[in-house]
């Protein structure tokens, strides 16, 4: 292990050197902050032990130095232990709001000394095994992109030789369907090093607060939660959650919603008896967030593997393209006025050479996706006028069939011929010549038509004509999927965050109030009331704060995201949340620069923050009660 030694004391420095060097690892040292940045700088290390008191630069500033080269380069998080004297209460705060991880009082015994060093090790053996993932990820990412680009220009063809509207959805669609499984490889990266650095703040201090009974359970759980379970909806997810809470609350457990959570998430809420000690222990909280952030990395994983199979898969076929609503809502609409407008794209095509027949009956509006059905309808009437002569005759039919609107699109045109009847709706499948069609047009149709629980019939007679009929049910259970990360974030605040709106971003903006030395103390020249009526507009509104900025990246919204930002660090700005203050700046600069990729990679870090601000906040307004 690679370790950067900053201790201004030759004497300590050279102790510690040589216990660190027999112990096996490769040692840098540095007099000063200083010239501790400016190596941490030329080259990466796996570990920082940084002396607090220091001439030229002390160890606080230099690692803030250190922490904002990281966040420049986009290195991943280095762990930093700080070296002192007095392991006391406030310097753990000031060193971890420095961006430190912990403390390691100087002198300590060489055995304990190894010991804590074997940990860091494997800890930051798991860490580069870890970016190994993500840089294999970022080359299949940038291998992809080149795939794609040749794929869209193939695309391009299609829409050209096709000549329809309809295909210019084309690259949409495969860029949905590529971009997809790499969002889940980015995503599950920025997961992994957002849940090692929890791992690597909390777990070594957790494990020294833990007893052998207590230990031995944790070591269970994480067993448990590396278990893979069978795939479940959001709706069994919620059965189980509600099954778990009521068998918490019996047991007396409190905040057994959000408790019960946690344990589906960790496959484990049919074993609450087996983790009752844990669950009343002192640091249940601590104990449940670090399983919480090593079941993420387990499952990030998994779905690395998961997406990259799903990219190969995508690159060497188009077997998934199909038309998207990104809206993902549905909403009431007139069929006739889609059918209607539809035609008048045709008009002038129908009236040189094609009687129309209409057949309409008045029918209820439908609930669907409007646009996705106007592309089907495109589709079936451009089919039905290519499949026919000079004065041919388009028959088009609306009706309500009990429970269903049944739309159908007829011509007289030389029907399909019964050895490829089976073929007709299969992706690729055309009986046009060459460059003059893709094949694409009723695959298109079908998934559109299945999306909406419906289907598709057709009768056909050779010489004769065809006739597609489309049935739509008219009651759709639309059941449109949370934004991704809130149910994440329901789960951290113990709130139903997914039934937020985002709120009026009314909390102070100004710059932060200088706040006194001493822990727990009121901003000079705010009264206590005052300090507490502060706290409790931050309990209530930093979780929506940061919901809306999770919505925002959903939506593509940077404006949004910016200004969700801003109040959310106005309102960290009484309290001494040094990290989450400048998470929040560098959230909101990158949505200034509409850095959507750059905003989503530090959303995870940036909740993590919210979240221990807001139970700093909760502690610190219940001591205010008391």
């Amino acid at each position: 292990m690679r370790i950067l030694l900053v201790e201004d004391s030759n004497t300590m420095a050279a102790v510690m050197e040589a216990h660190l060097v027999s112990f096996g690892h490769d040692v840098t040292r540095a007099e000063n902050g200083k010239i501790a940045q400016e190596k941490f700088s030329a080259f990466p290390h796996d570990l920082v032990l940084m002396d607090i008191r220091m001439p030229v630069m002390d160890g606080f500033e230099a690692t803030r130095q250190i922490r904002a080269f990281e966040a420049k380069l986009r290195w991943a998080w280095t762990p930093v232990i700080f070296l002192t004297a007095t392991d006391t209460v406030e310097t753990l705060v000031l060193a971890i709001e420095s961006g430190g991880d912990d403390l390691m009082v100087k002198g300590l015994p060489v055995a304990a000394l190894n010991a804590k060093m074997k940990a860091m090790e494997r800890i930051a053996n798991q860490r580069k095994g870890l970016l190994a993932a993500q840089q294999a990820a970022e080359t299949a990412r940038q291998q992809t992109a080149a795939a794609l680009h040749d794929l869209r220009e193939a695309q391009t063809q299609l829409i050209q030789a096709e000549k329809m509207a309809s295909l210019g959805q084309l690259i949409t669609n495969v860029a949905h369907e590529i971009n997809s499984p790499i969002g889940a490889i980015k995503s599950s990266g920025v997961n992994i090093a957002d849940a090692l650095d929890a791992i690597l703040t909390g777990m070594p201090a957790l494990f020294q607060r833990l007893d052998a009974p207590a230990l031995t359970l944790f070591l269970s759980l994480i067993s448990h939660a590396n278990s893979p379970g069978p795939a479940i909806s959001t709706r069994e997810e919620r059965a189980m959650a509600k099954l778990a809470t009521r068998e918490l609350a019996e047991a007396d457990i409190p905040d057994a919603g959000r408790i019960a959570g946690i344990l589906v998430q960790l496959n484990v809420n049919s074993r609450i008896e087996q983790y009752l000690l844990l669950l009343r222990h002192r640091e249940r909280e601590e104990i449940l967030k670090t399983a919480l952030a090593i079941a993420v990395i387990i499952s990030s994983t998994r779905s690395i593997g998961t997406a990259v199979d799903r990219v190969s898969k995508i690159i060497f076929a188009l077997n998934s393209l199909s038309l998207i609503d990104h809206a993902g809502e549905m909403s009431d609409a007139n069929l006739h006025d889609g059918l209607e407008s539809v035609l008048t794209l045709y008009s002038n095509q129908i009236k040189q050479r094609t009687d129309l027949v209409r057949q309409y009956q008045a029918v209820p509006p439908l609930r669907c996706l409007s646009k996705e059905l106007n592309q089907v309808w495109i589709n079936l009437i451009h089919n039905a006028l290519q499949a026919m002569p000079e004065n041919g005759t388009l028959t088009i039919g609306l009706k309500r069939a009990g429970n269903y609107i049944v739309v159908s699109v007829g011509d007289t045109g030389c029907g399909i011929p019964e050895n490829i009847r089976g073929q007709i709706f299969d992706a690729f499948f055309t009986t046009r010549p060459t460059g003059e069609g893709s094949g694409l047009g009723l695959d298109i149709v079908r998934r559109i038509v299945d999306k909406h629980k419906g289907r598709i019939d057709f009768q056909s007679t050779v010489g004769v004509g065809t006739t597609f009929s489309v049935y739509l049910p008219l009651e759709q259970a639309e059941t449109v999927a949370p934004a991704p990360g809130i149910e994440a974030l329901d789960a951290m605040f113990g709130v139903d965050a997914g039934s937020f709106v985002a709120p009026p971003i009314n909390l102070p903006m100004e710059p932060p109030i200088p706040t006194s030395a001493a822990s727990g103390s009121s901003p000079r020249g705010v009264s206590q009331a005052a300090l507490q009526a502060m706290r409790l507009a931050f309990l209530t509104e930093a979780p929506r704060l940061l919901v809306a900025v999770r919505r925002g990246l959903d939506a593509g919204d940077a404006p949004a995201i910016a200004l969700a930002a801003h109040s959310l660090k106005g309102s960290a700005g009484y309290f001494d949340a040094f990290k989450l203050k400048e998470l929040c700046h560098q959230v909101e600069a990158a949505a200034d620069a509409t850095d959507l990729l750059l905003v989503g990679s530090q959303f995870s870090a940036l909740a993590l923050a919210v979240d221990a601000a807001v139970a700093r906040a909760a502690n610190d307004q219940q001591q205010a009660a008391c």
